[in-house]
């Protein structure tokens, strides 16, 4: 099919065509790899040898070299005088990942030769800088953790609070500030933003204090998945069922001897008043499609199906018991991208949430979804990620009363 298009059964995304067509390898065929040259300037190369389309006793050859300066190249061999061989039923091209974007050479058009070929180059790479504060005061925040995501690129503050980063692709981009003392950084320590060819981004973030108005803190910590055996009837795209607990779970000063589990990633004290579709900011005020009174593991528009469950399960003795919740392979658009995560409510009064499965991309990382607490009025929440993508593996939080656990 034509490029760019959205995927379908048949077709594929974020792609190099080379020569995209119904073509056959048989034993005279093949398609080999090989690798040239050495580091930094190395190139894998990609080779259809003497495949057929049509006619086998007229074969064509072609080749795609990834450089590993960032260039892609195509080039063709073997190509006779017939208009399929020179493309007339093929696409050359390259797509981006989500079949939005594409850059076509030649598309369904006879204008390939032999010994000729194209290369696609990269636009020129961006940067983004800023500078780190703490909130309330501006003062610039020294050696905090600023990671790049997609990718992962780290770096540190400089006295100053400023960072830097270089050599950053063209693309959208999630720049997160960590404290360097583990409490959560807040909602303004993340900002999503647009990389253009050569352009120089501003990306000033502010870390806050990890509290609310309530007094409840929140860290940042790994935390290790803890078993959840028993399986809750929840299926689907929509849908919560009630659970008691082994012990009383305290909330903003609430204790609660149930909770309803729902399928989008949240565990609320309050009934819900249908499916938690209106996946909106908190705190806010009491609405159709939201809850308050809750936790929100992973508030998102998620999927029970393709093997995935929602699971509870009771952990340790009195008075050191642990109850989790955990969603297990569940997922959004994607079966094959599955997330899972968990939340623990400690007998001991504190509340964890933790993740697996996290993909590098900016939506399994938190892009669309809410991660926090809320109180039963909708006026007040300790957030720790709130359509920002800063959600790792093996990665979590903990949340505290004011008068700790």
């Amino acid at each position: 099919s034509a490029i760019p298009s959205p995927y379908t059964h048949g077709a594929s995304n974020a792609a190099v065509y080379a020569f995209w067509d119904d073509l056959v390898v048989d034993s005279t065929a093949s398609v080999r790899t090989g690798l040239v040259g050495t580091a930094p300037e190395r190139q894998f190369v990609i080779e259809w040898h003497d495949v057929w389309s049509g006619d086998r006793q007229s074969r064509i050859s072609f080749q795609v070299v990834l450089h590993e300066t960032g260039d892609i190249s195509v080039l063709w061999d073997s190509l006779d005088r017939r208009r399929s061989a020179q493309g007339q039923g093929a696409v050359v091209g390259i797509e981006n990942a989500d079949g939005t974007d594409a850059l076509v050479y030649s598309q369904f058009t006879a204008t390939l030769a032999s010994g000729q070929g194209i290369t696609f180059s990269p636009p020129a790479p961006g940067t983004v800088s800023g500078v780190v504060t703490q909130a309330g005061t501006g003062v610039p925040v020294p050696d905090a953790l600023v990671v790049l995501n997609p990718g992962g690129a780290t770096t540190v503050t400089a006295a100053d609070g400023s960072y830097e980063f270089v050599d950053v692709p063209v693309g959208t981009h999630a720049v997160v500030a960590h404290r360097d003392d583990g409490v959560c950084a807040g909602v303004d320590a993340t900002e999503v933003v647009p990389v253009g060819a050569g352009a120089a981004v501003t990306s000033d973030l502010t870390v806050g204090p990890g509290t609310d108005a309530f007094g409840n803190t929140c860290s940042e910590a790994p935390e290790t998945f803890l078993p959840a055996a028993t399986t809750l009837p929840l299926s689907g795209y929509n849908g919560s069922v009630e659970v008691s607990l082994p012990f009383p779970v305290t909330l903003y000063g609430q204790a609660y001897t149930t909770a309803w589990v729902d399928v989008d990633g949240v565990v609320t004290f309050q009934e819900p008043d249908g499916a938690l579709t209106n996946i909106s900011a908190i705190p806010s005020a009491p609405a159709s499609g939201t809850t308050n009174a809750a936790v929100y593991a992973f508030w998102n528009d998620w999927i029970v199906e393709e093997g995935a469950s929602v699971r509870t399960g009771l952990v340790g003795t009195a008075p050191d018991r642990a109850f989790v919740v955990e969603w297990r392979d569940v997922w959004l658009w994607d079966w094959s991208a599955q997330v899972s995560f968990q939340v623990v409510f400690y007998e001991s009064g504190e509340i964890s949430v933790a993740w697996d499965g996290i993909d590098p991309s900016l939506a399994a990382q938190g892009l669309y979804g809410v991660v926090g607490i809320e109180n039963a009025t909708g006026t007040d929440a300790l957030v720790y990620s709130q359509f920002t993508p800063v959600l790792s593996s093996g990665q979590g939080v903990r949340f505290e009363g004011p008068g700790g656990p």
